[in-house]
């Protein structure tokens, strides 16, 4: 309790006796809300079917979680009509890979799978839930901090909701001062914070301390993208012109430009790769540009000897497991040589057209339930 406690910053000196009034406050019995010490989720190997009708075997541990929350998670603060806050920690994802969120669910051991936007299937598994948000998920991302400047969004969160369990624990309204620092809190949460903050936190996350393999698995698995475009250029020659397909292919991540400092990690952590834009900016220079930073991966020694034998080791979870395996193929395809066959270059060509964005992905059923 102790060490769970000074991690919490300013209001957790109340921690224990929050968590302990809540019984009173809210009108439950003791055991599901007392507190009890933090017990990390364990780590097991679980099969799920996802919308394809396909098994994936999935085996989340805390720092894929965290990679996973750190591109996809949102931590938000809301005001009620009634004048109230309510808080929610979510992450968001297309229903062809809802095995995930129901990874997560099973995993953390809270929190519920629920439709997000029908119209674009898109699905959340989302934590609303006070006691579980107090006892499971802010102690978790309290052992296992964020890497990215979304880091501040959890701090911010966890201070308001915070304060909004002390004000339930003296059964009251709130204080003047505390509607106007959560006010202030939920102002400058996720884009209403400024790049100076965020770039700043970055570099401060990522001075020393190496990215652990699962967090690059789990932040790819949301953020990253397997890219091979073939472009047939005409050239001119001696006998008249011909066509030559040139192939660019790479691995690739984008963030705001704030991230450098986390992409500069993943890379000490995966391959080494180019940068656009480029390292060693000034922060005046970075202030000037405020665009998005990609890290791409694209030398065929770094992806074939390093990047593929790493997410055959580290898979995604996601549908984006499907481009992996394409994209692998293709580079297959492409070192035997069969891009110099019209066979070949079709079966290359039919790949590519089904990948990422083009593939056609399940919707929603109509009868889909909450769980």
């Amino acid at each position: 309790v102790v060490k769970i406690v000074k991690s919490f910053g300013w209001a957790a000196l109340n921690y224990y006796k929050i968590i302990k009034a809540f019984n009173n406050i809210l009108n439950t019995n003791a055991t599901s809300v007392a507190l009890v010490p933090y017990k990390e989720p364990e780590t097991q190997l679980i099969t799920y079917k996802d919308p394809y009708g396909e098994s994936v075997d999935i085996q989340l541990e805390p720092w894929w979680v965290v990679g996973f929350t750190d591109g996809e998670g949102h931590f938000q603060v809301t005001e009620q009509q009634t004048g109230y806050y309510s808080f929610e920690y979510k992450i968001t994802q297309h229903y062809a890979s809802i095995q995930v969120l129901y990874a997560l669910r099973d995993y953390l051991g809270c929190g519920t799978v629920c439709i997000n936007d029908r119209k674009k299937n898109t699905m959340k598994f989302h934590v609303m839930g006070k006691v579980d948000l107090l006892n499971i998920i802010i102690p978790f991302f309290n052992k296992f901090p964020l890497r990215t400047s979304k880091y501040l969004d959890f701090q911010g969160f966890k201070e308001a909701m915070l304060i909004d369990t002390e004000r339930m624990k003296e059964g009251r309204s709130y204080h003047d001062y505390e509607l106007d620092r959560i006010a202030e809190i939920k102002k400058t949460m996720n884009r209403g914070r400024s790049f100076n903050e965020r770039l700043k936190c970055s570099v401060d996350l990522n001075k020393e301390i190496s990215l652990p393999a699962p967090w690059i698995q789990g932040f790819m698995d949301g953020e990253g993208c397997f890219q091979f475009i073939i472009n047939p250029v005409v050239r001119k020659t001696k006998a008249g012109y011909s066509t030559i397909n040139q192939f660019q292919f790479g691995v690739s991540i984008a963030q705001n430009v704030s991230e450098l400092p986390v992409l500069k990690q993943i890379e000490l952590g995966l391959a080494k790769g180019h940068f656009t834009p480029k390292l060693g900016l000034s922060y005046e220079e970075m202030l000037k540009i405020r665009k998005s930073s990609i890290f791409m991966i694209r030398t065929v020694n770094e992806v074939q000897n390093i990047v593929i034998p790493f997410f055959e080791k580290y898979p995604m979870y996601t549908d984006k497991r499907f481009d992996f395996l394409s994209y692998k193929n293709l580079l297959t395809l492409k070192n035997s040589g069969a891009h110099l066959t019209s066979e070949g270059l079709k079966e290359m060509i039919n790949i590519i057209n089904g990948r990422n964005s083009r593939r056609i992905k399940p919707t929603i059923p109509s009868d889909w339930k909450t769980s």
